[in-house]
Order: structure tokens, then sequence, then C-alpha cells
């Protein structure tokens, strides 16, 4: 169960799927920044986005497996609470259950880049109030949450992040932080981290 002084975050399926992000999440917590959560649902939305982008079902189910093996407190379980999930008011039904978990788990934010479908006013609709969200809770993209952590503890995101490229091989750091601004859309993180670019190069090869 995490600490009261450390942030619950619901972290989306487009989140997951990505190769960068789902590291650097799985690593903030495990730094022990954030207590990052996911359910089952949202893993299986994960594997059909993953076959979409053409891995094959062994490695898709390794990758699964891995965040699973890793973080094994972190899922919620809603295959069978669909009547509750239902009862959930989004325009995007598909998304019913992403809010429903984020609420079941207390988090204080929802890590999403499909901020189009949990608007405030979506959030605060009449049939929503049965959820009960905390009252300061936020849906954030993927950069707005990564730039919390970094204000929190900018030594232990940096640690989070090495431990994240030690093990990517192919390309080199920065090539890798500028694939987190251009291909996962977080210029700000970016913007944030450039100044320590050849200090964290300097320190994944030490640690290699």
């Amino acid at each position: 169960m995490a600490e009261a002084s450390v942030p619950s975050v619901f972290v989306d399926a487009n989140v997951w799927f990505q190769s960068l992000p789902r590291h650097l999440c799985k690593n903030l917590h495990l730094q022990g920044l954030c207590f990052a959560w996911y359910s089952d649902l949202v893993m299986k939305e994960c594997q059909r986005n993953l076959v979409k982008r053409g891995l094959k079902p062994q490695e898709v189910a390794s990758i699964i497996s891995g965040i699973e093996q890793e973080l094994p407190y972190s899922q919620v379980l809603l295959a069978h609470q669909q009547t509750r999930i239902e009862r959930v008011f989004l325009p995007d039904e598909d998304d019913r259950h992403v809010l429903y978990a984020t609420v079941a788990t207390r988090s204080a934010f929802l890590v999403t880049d499909n901020l189009k479908d949990f608007k405030p006013e979506y959030l605060k609709h009449k049939r929503n109030r049965f959820l009960r969200l905390p009252e300061n809770f936020r849906a954030i993209r993927l950069d707005e949450f990564l730039c919390e952590m970094l204000y929190q503890d900018l030594d232990a995101f940096i640690e989070a992040l090495v431990q994240t490229l030690i093990p990517m091989e192919l390309g080199t750091p920065r090539e890798h932080l500028e694939s987190l601004r251009s291909a996962s859309n977080c210029p700000n993180t970016f913007r944030w981290l450039e100044p320590f670019i050849h200090e964290i190069e300097e320190t994944v090869e030490r640690k290699r």
C-alpha cells in the first residue's frame, strides 16, 4: 500500500504500451516517487495495441508478464466488476473502466494521453457522483506527470531514468530522450532534462 506522502497514479494503456514511458513509470514507482497502478482491463487494452503495432504474441506476452511481475501489488482486478463499471458516465464507454479503476485505487492522478475523453465536465457529471472523486483529482498527460515527478525529487527521477536507459543499448541515451520528446510528446520533460543529458549519458555508460 502506498504511503500517504507518495502520490498514487493510475496509468492508462496508452502510456503502458510505449516502451520508454512504460519502463520509466515502472522505475519511478520502484524508486518510490509514486505508486503506479494498472488494471487487468488496461493490460488487455495494452496487449491489443501492442499486437496492432506488429509485435509477435510471445513478445507481447513477455511485456505484460514483465509489468505484472515487477509491479505485482499495483494491479486492480476489474474483470468481475462490469455492473459497477457500467454505471460510470463517459462519452466513450470504452473508457469507463479506466475512470472506475482510478477512483477504486484512490489515485490523485489519471495519467493518460487521451484527455479529450476525461474532461472535467465529464468527471463532474451528476451520474458520476457515486464515484466520489478526490477533491484535487486531475487527469493529466504523461508530460505533465513526468514534470510533477521531476519537481518532487530531481535526483530520484534521474536515477529512475538511468535505470530505464541502462538496458536500452540500441541507440544513445540522448536519442532515447529525443524520442521521449517527439514520439511520446513530452517536450517539457525533455526541456527540464536537457541540461543533464551529458551527465545521464556518462552515468548510464558507467553502470552498464
